[in-house]
């Protein structure tokens, strides 16, 4: 170790500098330390530049819009008193944050992590017994899982899609002779390689040029440039920098002056120099790539024709989708009254007397109420033509889109096969997973009726959750769902399917299902689940409309934890698989809480369980930012932490928040 790399004291704020790359970036906080009661060390709590503690979900596009560049985070942090300033780390920068802990003594920097970060920017943590170091590229977002290999001589964290760390200026000598404001560098060949060694589970992002859904079209320099005239040259900087990455990824890393020139025909261009910093980092493993297959469905959706055909459907072109369906008489469907009387009026049923081969059904719940668990298992019956909970089943074939957390739904497929000895190969359902289709994209739509037809036929589609495959639209929004719905029953009139949409209750579960109210009404049939109460096993499953059928009918459930394996640790890897029983009594339905400090305290919750990914939240955290969403009136007095205190301790009685010792925690819910 050099004994000439101790940490120096660290340099005032006003006169922190960061590298060129990093400083235009718009992912800039600013940050304090606090004291938490029970705790030895201070945290480092972040806050937008508004003076607002930040809280919610990393990357939200409330999240992003509070965010700064680093000039205006530092002068904000010297304005109003902060500590110091921080980068959340985002997919889209091509940057890791690597952070290494307790490698510095008096001695100097460990030799390992001086080699590890050579030739790139470091500098020492705000406890200067840490490094702290930025690299072009992408690895992963990982830390070591404890305990620590005795052999490791410092800790090691590395961020790249999330994670915020802070920023103190306090370069390293090695950084501090290349050059602070000097561009990032790759990372060097030794890196990916400790990480690799280092991590006991490493999440590799795959290279620009691999899998199959990263594919070039073989454009040629003219097509690339009418592409990009075709173009507007205003686009945001996240926009820019993603036809970035398609020419990039088109041309494997030789187009950059394609793009540099259409870039400068932009009142925002700046320089080549600061191009070419953003260049660079496109090749070093940025994941799934924007291809120039996604750059020519932005033209189109911009209403530009591009000049290059892709095979997909324009929106004019997704109003011929229903002649797919099955032909009829004529345009509309003509017969003759004794035609039409001889059709066949009876019920097709998939589950005898609960589950009708409708069109379009609804599965709703509240979190933890067990749709998804329930809704895989129906299915499994059905694909088996075996019977569900006592009542027959039309064996069919089914697809089930698994829009969100893939990875738990697997092991709930595991769980099934355990429980019933079944091989999954011999259960005919039909998964996709791989990509999520969009239902108001009718070039989404377009695409998922060629797969259906190209894998089917299937007697039921289903897609969990409604949510995920509606991204960007209000569900609110009779226009938004209307199309979104619209699009279902044209899928299942051409298949020749029930479309059933998972789905969530709202807040106030006493209104159903969440969002627009029209929802019931368009569906066909709309099934139920819900639970006794929070602390209950009980769950019961309801008919709440059944057209042309009888509703009202009930079953009882339970949800029985199941042992699939052991991890590397030795620690139980469960899921669960359902018990069915007698009809429980209907839960009580919980309105939504009044009281605008409760609705306060009741939404921070939650955003800030999203942005830590945890379920406990200390409860003066909690009370610091509820406290800090509620306006003070300078001329009464100062009762907003005691009416945040009285609304925590109402949002309890009612279940809607559990107490614990010293923490808040919301009602424990499956992830589904």
């Amino acid at each position: 170790m050099g004994a000439s790399n101790v940490a120096p004291i660290a340099p005032h704020l006003s006169t922190v500098q960061a590298p060129t790359f990093l400083r235009s970036l718009q992912g800039w906080l600013v940050w304090r330390f606090e004291h938490t009661a029970g705790e030895k060390k201070p945290r480092k709590v972040p806050y937008y530049i508004n003076g607002r503690r930040r809280v919610g979900t990393q990357g939200s596009e409330s999240d992003r819009a509070n965010m700064a560049t680093f000039d205006a985070a530092k002068q904000f942090a010297i304005r109003r008193g902060f500590d110091g300033v921080g980068l959340a780390l985002m997919p889209e920068f091509g940057v890791t944050a690597l952070d290494f802990d307790d490698c510095v003594t008096g001695e100097g920097v460990d030799p390992q992590v001086e080699a590890l970060t050579a030739g790139t920017y470091a500098e020492f943590s705000p406890s200067g017994k840490g490094i702290r170091a930025f690299v072009l590229g992408s690895l992963g977002d990982n830390k070591d899982s404890p305990p620590r290999n005795p052999d490791d001589r410092f800790g090691f964290e590395i961020f790249t899609s999330k994670g915020f760390v802070t920023f103190t200026g306090n370069a390293t000598d090695l950084t501090t002779l290349t050059g602070v404001e000097g561009t990032l560098a790759a990372p060097v060949a030794t890196l990916e390689t400790y990480c690799a060694s280092r991590f006991t589970k490493m999440s590799r992002v795959a290279s620009p040029y691999e899998g199959n859904g990263g594919q070039a079209l073989g454009l040629t320099e003219e097509q690339i440039v009418n592409m990009l005239n075709a173009l507007p040259n205003d686009l945001s900087y996240d926009d820019w920098v993603k036809v970035g990455m398609a020419v990039h990824h088109e041309t494997k890393g030789d187009g950059f002056g394609l793009w540099d020139e259409w870039s400068s025909t932009s009142p925002k261009y700046t320089s080549t120099e600061y191009s070419t910093e953003r260049w660079v980092s496109f090749g070093i493993n940025l994941g799934a790539p924007y291809t120039m297959v996604s750059l020519v469905r932005y033209a189109q959706g911009l209403g530009v024709d591009p000049g290059v055909d892709i095979d997909t459907a324009s929106p004019d072109e997704f109003e011929a989708l229903p002649e797919l369906a099955k032909p009829s008489a004529g345009h509309f469907g003509f017969y003759s009254l004794g035609d039409f009387a001889a059709q066949k009026t009876e019920i097709t049923w998939l589950v005898k007397n609960f589950l009708p081969l409708a069109t379009l059904g609804v599965l709703f719940g509240a979190s933890g109420s067990g749709k998804s668990f329930l809704a895989l298992d129906m299915c499994c019956s059905i694909a088996r033509g075996v019977e569900w909970n006592g009542l027959r089943t039309a064996k069919s074939r089914i697809l089930y889109v698994v829009a969100e957390g893939q990875r738990g739904f697997r092991q709930r497929v595991h769980a099934y096969a355990h429980q019933h000895a079944i091989n999954p190969y011999n259960i005919d359902i039909v998964i996709c997973s791989g990509g999520v289709p969009n239902l108001v994209d009718p070039v989404s739509v377009r695409k998922l009726m060629e797969d259906i037809k190209r894998f089917g036929p299937f007697a039921l589609i289903v897609l969990d959750t409604f949510a995920q495959v509606t991204p960007g639209a209000n569900e609110n929004s009779g226009e938004d769902m209307g199309k979104a719905l619209a699009h279902c029953r044209t899928i299942g009139q051409a298949a020749d399917a029930m479309v059933l949409l998972i789905h969530h209750s709202g807040k106030d579960e006493s209104k159903g299902a969440r969002g627009w109210s029209g929802l019931k009404a368009a569906a066909d049939v709309e099934l139920e689940v819900d639970r006794a109460d929070l602390n209950s096993p009980n769950r019961g499953i309801r008919v709440t409309k059944l057209k042309d059928g009888r509703e009202g009918s009930t079953f009882g459930f339970k949800l029985h934890d199941v042992v699939l394996a052991q991890d590397e640790d030795g620690d139980d890897i469960t899921s669960c698989i359902v018990e069915y029983g007698p009809a429980v009594q209907r839960a009580k339905r919980v309105k939504a809480p009044k009281g605008s400090i409760e609705k306060t305290v009741l939404n921070t919750a939650h955003e800030m369980a999203g942005l830590d990914q945890k379920n406990v939240i200390p409860q003066t955290d909690l009370i610091d930012a509820a406290t800090a969403q509620i306006p003070q009136d300078p001329e009464k007095r100062d009762q907003r932490r005691a009416n945040v205190m009285r609304a925590i301790t109402s949002l309890a009685e009612a279940n809607w928040l559990v107490i614990g010792e010293g923490t808040v925690q919301l009602p424990v819910s499956e992830d589904a």
